[in-house]
């Protein structure tokens, strides 16, 4: 399933998505009741498009799922006790295609959608609706609240109120916002820096000769992120959600966190890598790590640029072989 930002191009489909999901809520054992052209409309599409994270999931160039993650919470959550209640998104509208019902569509499309999210999600399940709330369990989210609501379209109605929390704190700057990866990065992984020897040059491994290779190392991602002590985030640019880079702990030297990035080639030259690396280094020593660490093959001049910028501290060389060849690294720390 290809999982994309859904766009005016997208909106006429989109209002048939959910018209056909509206019409099997009325056949349903149990559903949220929403009634098209009501709840939802055209009109709500056509704005979540220009102002909200709008997720749509294609299979076979059909829209098989869609979501709308909106900055914020709901005034009608107020009274809720949240774990999280800053920096909160509220998943909207979230529905599968009838047609493709009983896939894991769901699942697959929440994976994405919270690695979207900020620090956590918030939703409302009408009551009785046993199936949502079991979906949302099974995808980490835990029942908060049992509670009145008041829908425009239904009136009043018992409702569960559900919460994601981010087992990792979102790292944030100016610019930029890093978000943990998933199965479904992998052809932009591959397409902006992973496939490119320019931007491998200096790094321990060799560009992937097909998007193949990508997916399988980002399974073994998936499976390193059950380990409390991986962290390992995607860079995106704010204004667009695009994925650009990505920024982790390569290792560790007697607990100490080693820190390794990489960016794809497009957006050198532009300050994002500097600004990555000091918001993912300040956040490791407000986790409460003394020290961190980085290397930097000494050829590779603008690296090492950034680390210095960025108050890292010169500590020596050491000479290893990389790619069948020795090479000079300079190695830097930080303290907290």
């Amino acid at each position: 399933m290809e999982i994309v930002q859904a766009t005016k191009n997208d909106l006429s489909e989109l209002c048939i998505f959910y018209e056909k999901v509206c019409e099997q809520q009325k056949v349903d054992k149990y559903s949220p009741g929403w009634h098209w052209g009501q709840y939802p409309c055209r009109d709500d599409l056509e704005y979540a498009i220009a102002n909200r994270l709008f997720l749509l999931g294609r299979i076979d160039g059909k829209i098989a799922a869609a979501g709308i993650l909106s900055d914020g919470d709901d005034d009608a959550y107020n009274h809720a006790d949240w774990k999280e209640t800053k920096d909160v998104c509220v998943l909207h509208l979230f529905a599968v295609s009838p047609e493709f019902r009983g896939q894991g569509i769901a699942s697959s499309m929440l994976s994405v959608i919270k690695s979207r999210a900020r620090k956590a999600i918030h939703l409302d399940v009408i009551e009785g609706n046993d199936s949502a709330g079991k979906l949302y369990r099974k995808n980490g989210f835990a029942l908060v609240k049992q509670t009145e609501l008041f829908y425009d379209d239904i009136g009043e109605k018992g409702a569960e109120l559900y919460e994601w929390v981010s087992p990792k704190k979102a790292v944030e700057t100016n610019r930029l916002y890093l978000r943990r990866l998933d199965e479904h990065d992998a052809m932009r992984i591959y397409e902006t820096w992973a496939n490119d020897p320019e931007v491998t040059r200096y790094l321990t491994w060799d560009a992937h000769e097909s998007v193949d290779v990508t997916k399988k190392i980002i399974a073994e991602w998936m499976r390193a992120y059950e380990d409390e002590k991986c962290h390992r985030y995607g860079i995106c640019l704010k204004e667009t959600d695009g994925l650009i880079g990505m920024i982790d702990v390569v290792g560790y030297e007697d607990e100490v966190p080693v820190i390794g990035y990489v960016l794809g080639r497009r957006y050198w030259g532009k300050g994002y890598m500097t600004e990555a690396f000091k918001g993912f280094s300040d956040y490791l020593l407000e986790e409460g790590f003394p020290e961190i660490r980085i290397e930097a093959e000494e050829q590779n001049l603008a690296s090492n640029r950034v680390i210095m910028k960025c108050g890292f501290d010169f500590v020596g060389k050491k000479t290893m072989l990389v790619k069948g060849r020795d090479v000079i690294i300079n190695k830097y720390r930080k303290k907290a």
